[in-house]
């Protein structure tokens, strides 16, 4: 994910936000990783929900290079295809239940695109009530 790409379900909101407020949202993640120097458990949640976010991109772009890949070396060679699937997915826990999804149903890839983004607007809320984006600019030089 390019610290710049928006997904259609933050486009209103990011749409909302001022010049330095939209800085702060789309931060990479190496300046992600700057903000934790405050100590701040509203920041920790969002950087959270962000990296997040990073890596479910990260991990489609390689699914998806993978793939094409397959298809272009292998033939779509069906074994390639099988391990490619079952290195994309993601483990979740509740309490003491936990499960691994597998994420090649695009439906459910979306449904949790959607779902980070939504938190990741939420907490940039609740980040915004405590500190101003011009003041976590400043922290990171920018």
């Amino acid at each position: 994910m390019t610290n710049k790409l928006i997904l259609p379900v933050e486009k209103e909101y990011w749409s909302n936000l001022n010049a330095e407020e939209q800085r702060l949202y789309t931060l990479d993640e190496d300046s992600l990783q700057h903000l934790l120097i405050l100590n701040n458990e509203l920041i920790l949640n969002f950087v959270r929900v962000s990296m997040l976010l990073y890596s479910l991109d990260n991990q489609h772009r390689l699914y998806n290079n993978r793939m094409e890949l397959i298809d272009k070396k292998e033939r779509g060679d069906v074994r390639l295809h099988n391990i490619n699937d079952a290195s994309f997915n993601m483990s979740i826990s509740i309490g003491d239940i936990a499960s691994i999804i597998n994420l090649t149903v695009m439906n459910e890839c979306d449904a949790l695109y959607e779902y980070l983004a939504t938190l990741k607007m939420l907490r940039f809320d609740m980040l915004l009530d405590t500190f101003s984006a011009s003041t976590l600019l400043i922290v990171l030089n920018m």
